[in-house]
């Protein structure tokens, strides 16, 4: 989809949810359960990657547009997919591993019209087991406060699609799992857009997420690695997401004209979507 399309789709007001979930079926009903319960009546997808058994039983119980893909695509693909199916203003994208505080999902498009944000995130509180966690989640009274020089976190962020689908939005499908957070922060800020963190309402989430229960990922994770490291571009949306320090686009600087020339072409067949 070119840039000119994407200025020229139609977004509805409003804000949809969207929760991915592969297996960890206790995990992903105790994330489901919790939007509901924070207050949040609108649009809620639940994008199934493939889970055995499958997850449907939970979309109807909290009421939820279920998609569910045939087999794993894996975190970054399934985002793409979740941007295709978005048809409004405001996007959502909720780990399966996160909390939400009561009543932040509907006072999040405010504060983000309020602050002329593009995208917005709470701050973390991290348990090492959210099945466990009991504590309390009831709203902030205090006006909520804005940050902006933070770094990113993607494990639970609001985006505002009109500013995004001015962007070079789609995570490149070569990068599976990880760096898809640095790619959607990074576009944001290089193209202008502010993002911040409101840093006085929270979410809880579990140390290690669950993608550390599949140790066979661990390779896709490592390959995403190799990529993204020997990759400018992608460093560059690193530096802006605020992972990496900016020297790290000095590696490249100091090698000779021919093999920046390389590697800008690999980079450019790499990220080619």
């Amino acid at each position: 989809m070119s840039l000119l399309k994407n200025r020229k789709r139609r977004l509805v007001p409003g804000h949809t949810v969207a929760v991915l979930a592969y297996n960890n079926h206790a995990i992903t009903e105790r994330c489901v359960s919790q939007v509901r319960a924070s207050g949040f009546a609108g649009r809620l997808i639940l994008l199934d990657n493939g889970s055995q058994p499958p997850l449907k039983y939970l979309a109807i119980e909290y009421g939820c547009i279920y998609v569910r893909n045939a087999s794993n695509r894996f975190v970054n693909p399934a985002w793409n997919q979740v941007f295709r199916l978005c048809d409004s203003q405001y996007l959502t994208l909720l780990n399966n591993d996160c909390l939400v505080q009561a009543h932040y999902l509907d006072e999040v498009t405010s504060v983000m019209q309020r602050h002329g944000l593009a995208l917005a995130s709470p701050k973390a509180i991290i348990v090492p087991d959210i099945l466990a966690h009991h504590g309390l989640m009831e709203s902030e009274c205090a006006p909520p406060m804005v940050k902006l020089d933070v770094p990113r976190d993607g494990h639970f962020i609001t985006i505002d699609m009109r500013a995004y689908l001015r962007c070079r939005y789609h995570i490149p499908s070569c990068l599976r799992i990880w760096y898809g957070d640095d790619w959607i922060f990074g576009q944001l800020r290089l193209h202008g857009y502010l993002c911040g963190s409101i840093i006085n309402r929270y979410c809880i989430r579990e140390t290690s997420g669950t993608i550390s229960r599949n140790p066979q990922l661990h390779s896709i994770i490592k390959r995403d690695s190799e990529i993204a490291s020997n990759s400018p571009f992608i460093t560059q949306l690193r530096i802006l997401s605020g992972t990496v320090d900016p020297s790290a686009l000095s590696i490249w600087r100091n090698r000779a004209t021919h093999r920046r020339f390389i590697t800008s072409i690999r980079d450019k067949l790499f990220l080619a979507w």
